[in-house]
This record gives C-alpha cells, structure tokens and sequence, in this order.
C-alpha cells in the first residue's frame, strides 16, 4: 500500500487563533457548551458564554495540548480552555479520524517539554491510501483502541471492587464501626526499613528486580514498569532486599502507596521512596489494603507534616493506627483479593491492552502494513 510522507504544513491548518479562551477561573460544573484545555480529560469544565464557542463550523477538529502531549478528536461545538492549546484542521481529501490516528502516533515524546507543537511542525505526516482506505485503517485502531479502554477500565475497576470488598467486611479503619480491636503498626512489625540512595549506578538490563514508587498500585505490586539493579554484595543490599509477605509502603513524595510481595519474586530491593514493613502477626494483604482505603490514606495527609516537601519517619509509620479482625476473616479477604488480581492479570495479557500493542499496531498502519 502506497504511503506519502507530507510535512505537518500541508496537512494541517492552525485554526485557533482569534478564538476567545475561557480561564480556568470561569469553568463551570455544569453549563451550555464544553470547554477543551490541554488536559488529559476530554471536557474540563463547561461556559455559557457564547462569545468564547469556537466559530469554526466545518469540525471535526484536532485539539493539541502542546504542554502535555495530548491529542484530542472533537466533533461538537466547544470553548477553548486553556493556553497552550491548537486547534488543528486537516486538509480536505483526509479522512479525519486518520488524522488523528497519525497524530497519536508521532513520537511527542521525543519533542521535550513545552515545544511539542514546534516539533510536529517540523515532521513529516503519513499519508497512507486514498479518504476510503483511511476510513478503513481509522475503523480498525478506533475498535482497538475501545477494546483497550474498556481493558484498562475494568482494571480500574477491580481496585474499586476491592476498596468495597474490604469497607463491606471490616468497616472503615477510621471510625472502626465493627468494634475491631485496635493496634498501631509499631506493635505489630517484627522488622522497618526505608530504600537507600544512590542506586542509580547500579540500574541495569537486567539483574536484581529494583521495586519503585510506581510499581505500587492500590494495595498490589504492579511490575510492568520494571527496573533491574546489578545489586553489590554488601549489608546495605541485604538490608534492603524483600521478602514475601512484606508490606510496602511509600514514605516520600506521593505518599501512602502500597502493595506486598508475592511468593516466587526472586531478588528485588526496594529504592529510597519505598519503606519495608515486616508483620509478625497481621496478614500484609489485609494491611496493605487497609492502608489503601480512604481512611487509610487519611493518616497519610494528617502525619505528613511539611506543606512543601512530603515525607513520613520511622516514628509516624510505627503511630499508623491498625485494627486486628479475626485472622480467618483476614485470610479470607487476603484469598478473594488473590482470585481478582488472578484476573486483572488475565486481562493484563490480552493482546490489546498495552499501549506498547497498540503502539505497534499504530505505527504498522501507518507503514501501509494494515
């Protein structure tokens, strides 16, 4: 299949300017007409003010948000938000969806922050058929891309699933509806430390796992963003080396993200964001999830005591409050937590969920290879 390769200039058409912005002091929750900024969300907020509609009638268009590599496909009457944003219109005789679909795939990444748009002005755009085959190609990544957005919902949704499983069997942590008896982490831990600094030196292709604040993701260890370490041989590796069962828990920056290591992990260490909370007693799944919950969290803003610079001692992790239901009740909710990321992982490995198995179905449409 024939593939075109045109430069940014001839294809598109930057139709926003003359166009009234509306700030984002004057959003409203609810009104007339949507207001598009360069955020990652498709409608920000909403105007009444007719003056600030974008006048162009031969939508659709492209809104590119140059500060966050976002593109957006809008086919209705909207305001513009934000600065930052352009408005693109394609040239007549190219299927728009296709359009947008060849944005997506641009390498934005490699523009560097605040001059994305300077970038795509400087790249070539693949133009690949004739408006029917680009309809075609179009119809193909829009039904994948559904497939995956719905995929990664129903991840979001397991963590919600969960957060209810735990409120419906043991109560909010806070207010302890249940009568729980309760408990600090201090009296429960058979064993505390942080991550060291300086690690960077020894990331490698491969190695030992090397666990960050990324990989914890609403009381489960996510590892696929993993990073390797050729690990040294000294007490400060071992010190930081974990175990099965233990619970981790981030101590700086965004504070109060949590997970426990499963069986069969094999060597990993823990990076200088991360604390290791090793329980004697308490099952770490029920803790690990008790400290995801909103109550949970909830400590975490009232322990953090610096406005600028987040950051949790040894001294406040041991003083979060606990509570100790049965240990069968714990077990059982540890067992249904097991069956649901079983699935979440099921779903993890369907071949349209990454975006790397997009990504690569993007750019083999835009090869001609479709």
């Amino acid at each position: 299949m024939s593939v075109a390769d045109r430069s940014f200039s001839e294809v598109f058409k930057d139709v926003s300017s003359g166009n009234t912005k509306v700030p984002k002091s004057d959003y409203l929750t609810e009104g007339a007409f949507p207001v598009i900024d360069q955020g990652k969300s498709e409608i920000a907020g909403f105007t009444d003010d007719e003056d600030a509609l974008f006048k162009k009638t031969d939508l659709p268009v492209i809104v590119f948000g140059d500060h966050t590599r976002c593109v957006k496909y809008v086919d209705h009457p909207f305001a513009m938000g934000a600065d930052g944003v352009k408005v693109l219109k394609a040239n007549a005789g190219l299927d728009p969806r296709f359009t947008y679909h060849a944005l997506r795939n641009l390498r934005l990444a490699d523009a560097g922050y605040d001059r994305h748009f300077k970038y795509l002005k400087r790249s070539s755009f693949p133009i690949v058929g004739g408006e029917e085959e680009q309809k075609r190609i179009a119809a193909i990544l829009d039904k994948a891309d559904a497939i995956r957005r719905k995929r990664q919902q129903a991840l979001r949704l397991t963590d919600d699933f969960l957060r209810s499983v735990f409120l419906d069997m043991f109560g909010d942590p806070v207010t302890n509806p249940k009568g729980w008896e309760e408990t600090t982490a201090g009296e429960e831990l058979e064993f505390l430390t942080s991550g060291s600094r300086g690690w960077a030196k020894y990331y490698a292709d491969e190695g030992d796992l090397f666990i960050r604040i990324q990989n914890l993701r609403g009381g489960i260890l996510d590892l696929s963003d993993a990073a390797y370490v050729d690990a040294p041989d000294s007490a400060e590796a071992k010190r930081t080396r974990v175990q099965p069962g233990d619970v981790l828990l981030s101590i700086t920056a965004d504070l109060g993200r949590t997970a426990v290591v499963p069986e069969g992990i094999g060597k990993a260490h823990i990076n200088q964001h991360l604390a290791i909370l090793r329980l004697e007693s308490l099952n770490p799944v029920f803790v690990s999830h008790l400290l995801a919950t909103p109550g949970g969290q909830s400590q975490f803003v009232t322990l953090n005591r610096s406005a600028v610079k987040a950051g949790l001692n040894f001294d406040d992790v041991r003083s979060i409050r606990l509570f100790r239901p049965p240990p069968h009740l714990q077990n059982q909710f540890a067992s249904i937590v097991e069956k649901v990321t079983d699935f979440g992982e099921r779903l993890k490995d369907s071949s349209l969920l990454t975006g790397d198995a997009f990504l690569s179905l993007q750019q083999r449409a835009f090869r001609g290879e479709l």
